[in-house]
């Protein structure tokens, strides 16, 4: 009975790998949120996100509100000049046609919007540049973090992240 023991234990172990064929073990692409801090950590990363998309949008915004804003003044300052100019033309015995008073108060308004805009324009540009870079990144990494985590997700948070994420996607 020993020997047939001995036998069947002889044929069960494992060849071992020849020292040519031998690999060194690979490290898991995968991330595993393996605690409760690490499941806060991954809510926080998705919290960042969603500030930077709410930042971002909120420069925008701003970026428009700029640009009416200074259509506005532009505005203003052709009729301002339209009526100074009307004004003076009553005032003194100097003749103004009205083609001229209204050429130079559309003039004046023109380059009142152009430098508004393209002043203010240019730091919002920069601004929103480097919101979508940092959203860009952030996402990225929500991203692979999400797909590395996802078979350990329970139910109910595989759909919050979820949910969650498609708001930020644009």
């Amino acid at each position: 009975m020993r020997n047939k023991a001995k036998k069947v234990e002889s044929s069960a172990t494992l060849p071992q790998p020849s020292r040519t064929t031998a690999t060194l073990p690979q490290p898991s692409r995968t991330t595993r949120l393996k605690s409760d801090r690490d499941r806060k950590a991954f809510g926080d990363l998705i919290t960042l996100a969603e500030s930077v998309h709410s930042h971002r949008e909120h420069l925008r915004l701003a970026r428009l509100s700029s640009l009416f804003r200074w259509v506005f003044i532009g505005a203003l300052c052709a009729g301002g000049v339209i009526l100074g100019l009307q004004f003076l033309r009553q005032l003194t015995s100097v003749e103004l046609g009205l083609s001229y008073m209204f050429a130079a108060g559309l003039v004046i308004g023109y380059l009142v919007i152009f430098f508004g805009v393209t002043l203010s324009s240019s730091g919002y540009r920069r601004k929103i540049g480097r919101e979508n870079k940092a959203f860009d990144e952030v996402m990225g990494i929500v991203q692979e973090v999400y797909e590395g985590t996802k078979p350990s997700l329970s139910a109910l948070e595989v759909a919050e992240v979820s949910i969650r994420l498609s708001r930020l996607d644009n």
